[in-house]
């Protein structure tokens, strides 16, 4: 348990700008997901709803859902910004 404990004193979040497509394997993506499902639901009912997408559904969302929505809340946008959102 103190293995635990210690790991989850040391960890640090990443940002999302340096997380890469392709960087988990298929086996640590179910693990995590496990981890994921085991959070607390304090009201018991079991809420939790996880979707993967993964390539041509991942592309889909950056371009008609995330670049639309980033370009209608922030006027003064540079190509760069639209590139990020889109990817």
């Amino acid at each position: 348990m103190n293995e635990i404990i210690n790991f989850l004193k040391k960890r640090r979040s990443t940002t999302a700008k340096k997380m890469l497509p392709g960087k988990v394997s298929k086996n640590h993506l179910r693990s995590i997901l496990e981890c994921a499902l085991r959070v607390p639901d304090h009201g018991a009912l079991s809420p939790w709803k996880i979707c993967v997408i993964e390539n041509e559904a991942r592309k889909a969302i950056g371009e008609n859902i995330l670049v639309p929505e980033f370009k209608k809340n922030k006027l003064d946008y540079s190509d760069d910004e639209v590139l990020y959102e889109k990817n």
